[in-house]
């Protein structure tokens, strides 16, 4: 039931760079419109129509597609219209589960009614401008250092003609001219916004923790501040999964959750593992247990995350309208 106490309709939402997929069951005389402003107020229209025709509350359902849901999702929240993005695996192994192997955007639509109807998951909770943003430039910031590592690591020796090595070098010299200016773009965002500003030098009080792992940890996971322990864990995808089966023992391992986060929180783990005296200590300790390197290094990046998100529960204030287990 939600919160006004009307039962709920879960309708899914197909979602492609130039078409939209709507649950024929649900909406039958409007299966198909374009990924446009246009299309989006069809939707809402009939979106509107349907919810005053059954007295029923909606829930849209999309999947993560890389951005292409994020004009949808906009005008959707603009018209006051509840909505949950869901992790394109999730909805996958339920339609393995059920048996569905066919895939059409038609047969998608419905999987994602279904989803929902099942999983009733939490709404996704906007993000603020600040957010976005941050996201944004830390996304760009990321691919353009893999586009340097990789012109680094090209063999460029004597052999190779002079316009190739001068070209290379331009190429880097420019790479970083645009990552310098992404990094001052931050900082402007940063000045710009009192609460963003207190959360990073809030998290540059840990010791192994910069201005650049901090950004990029609040760009992966928003919601930092507003978790338990284990939810902090599990959004980050570092919390240890058992596999277990009646006297087997199987080891434990990760998977899951955004990777960003643990991009970010890797080289911050190694140099807290060597400097930070808690971290040190408990890195140190695990590895005398006769755990692995990358086990412990795993274990203190959790712990480092854990630490991250308690310190930010004072900042926020207990109106914080974060979702308390919030959608991937």
């Amino acid at each position: 039931m939600s919160q006004n106490n009307l039962p709920i309709i879960y309708l899914g939402i197909d979602v492609a760079k130039a078409h939209l997929d709507l649950d024929a069951t649900r909406l039958p005389r409007l299966r198909r419109v374009e990924n446009t402003p246009a299309g989006h107020r069809q939707i809402i229209q009939a979106l509107t129509a349907l919810a005053a025709k059954s007295a029923h509350s909606l829930h849209v359902i999309l999947e993560a597609t890389g951005g292409y849901e994020q004009p949808l999702v906009e005008a959707l929240r603009a018209a006051h219209i509840c909505l949950s993005v869901v992790m394109p695996g999730r909805v996958r192994k339920f339609a393995q589960g059920l048996g569905q192997d066919a895939k059409t955007d038609a047969i998608d639509a419905a999987l994602l009614s279904a989803y929902g109807q099942s999983a009733q998951p939490t709404p996704t909770q906007p993000l603020t401008v600040t957010e976005r943003q941050v996201r944004a430039l830390t996304r760009r910031r990321r691919q353009l250092l893999q586009i340097q590592t990789q012109e680094r690591n090209r063999d460029l020796g004597t052999a190779t003609p002079a316009t190739v090595r001068t070209g290379a070098a331009k190429l880097l010299a420019l790479l970083q001219k645009q990552i310098a200016e992404i990094d001052r773009a931050l900082r402007e965002l940063e000045k710009a916004d009192a609460t963003f500003q207190a959360k990073i030098t809030t998290l540059c009080t840990i010791e192994g923790v910069g201005r650049t792992t901090a950004t990029a940890t609040l760009a992966a996971i928003p919601e930092l501040g507003t978790l338990n322990r284990a939810e902090a864990g599990s959004l980050a995808g570092l919390a240890p999964k058992n596999r277990d089966s009646g006297q087997t023992t199987a080891r434990r391992f990760i998977r899951g959750g955004r990777c960003e986060a643990r991009q970010a929180l890797y080289m911050a783990a190694v140099s807290a593992a060597r400097c930070n005296p808690v971290l040190r200590l408990f890195y140190q300790r695990l590895r005398e247990n006769g755990k692995a390197a990358k086990l412990a290094l795993t274990a203190v990046m959790r712990r480092l995350l854990i630490h991250m998100n308690s310190l930010l529960k004072p900042l926020l204030s207990s109106s914080t309208n974060r979702p308390s287990q919030p959608p991937i």
